[in-house]
């Protein structure tokens, strides 16, 4: 299999490799693979427009203010 790279994806190697974590241009690609792997594996959730993951969608509902004020709550013994 023979795989083209545009520049910028070449550059991007490349610069991968200067860091030293990576020996070859197959590591990068190897690890790049896996990462994609693993973000295709999360199951979205359609919020509107925009696609988030089950640990998105709660670490959005988590910072969303809930409001009670419509709510007459009444407590009894």
């Amino acid at each position: 299999m023979s795989i083209i790279l545009t520049l910028e994806q070449e550059n991007f190697v490349k610069e991968k490799l200067k860091t030293g974590r990576y020996q070859s241009i197959d590591q990068v690609i190897t690890e790049a693979f896996h990462l994609l792997e693993q973000q295709s594996q999360k199951q979205p959730v359609n919020c509107g427009d925009e696609q988030l993951s089950w640990e998105e969608t709660y670490q959005e509902m988590a910072q969303e203010k809930e409001d009670w004020s419509e709510w007459d709550i009444t407590l009894t013994d």
